[in-house]
């Protein structure tokens, strides 16, 4: 786990690196322009109500949803990590947009609202963070097609915030990156404690 950190934590730096030093680079103008190219109602309106569904009020109703099942389930630790999780990455992602102040990428007709600026897209950091959540809650083992779903899900966000021009890829990689480095934190931190605590009430008795 801290190698996989470590790796986040490299590949963050690496994407503030080139939006600093090139906020509008080859890379990410040839991939939208290849998304802009493919036109498909179905595809739009799909992008669209995930860009209603992912943004941060669906997210804290999902959110809120599992933690009522994980308190329901006697998981205090995962409902406690999914609140934390919550907060911090959506606290830190719209501080690192103030930071950054990137611009949108430019595009003729806007199809959806925004807020804020472009760096970290914070559709794709709550998506990546609300996957982390259901992969603590639910086992691999008994649960696949849960992590199946999830790995879509943070997928097929990150797609559409693309497809809309309202983000440019570096945008999209910088929130899964943020999210997954936090949740990792948190998750290692909150059971660290938890199981400290459970040694030393055995140890009282």
């Amino acid at each position: 786990m801290r190698i996989i950190s470590f790796g986040l934590w490299i590949f963050i730096l690496m994407l503030c690196g080139i939006v600093l030093k090139f906020p509008e680079n080859l890379f990410d103008l040839k991939i939208i322009q290849y998304f802009q190219q493919i036109h498909s109602d179905f595809a739009l309106q799909l992008a669209q109500y995930l860009a209603y569904m992912g943004g941060l009020p669906g997210t804290v109703i999902l959110v809120l949803l599992l933690v009522m099942y994980d308190v329901f389930k006697r998981h205090r630790l995962e409902a406690y990590i999914c609140i934390l999780g919550l907060l911090f990455t959506a606290s830190t992602t719209w501080l690192l947009k103030w930071i950054f102040a990137r611009p949108r990428p430019v595009i003729e007709t806007q199809i959806v609202e925004v807020y804020g600026s472009s760096f970290p897209s914070a559709h794709s950091a709550y998506a990546m963070m609300f996957a982390c959540m259901l992969m603590m809650s639910f086992p691999f083992k008994e649960y696949r097609w849960i992590w199946s779903m999830a790995c879509f899900w943070v997928i097929l966000m990150g797609w559409s915030r693309i497809y809309l021009g309202v983000h440019y890829p570096t945008d999209v990689f910088a929130g899964w990156s943020l999210a997954g480095l936090i949740m990792l934190c948190i998750h290692a931190n909150v059971y660290r404690s938890g199981i400290k605590q459970q040694n030393s009430q055995k140890a009282l008795y």
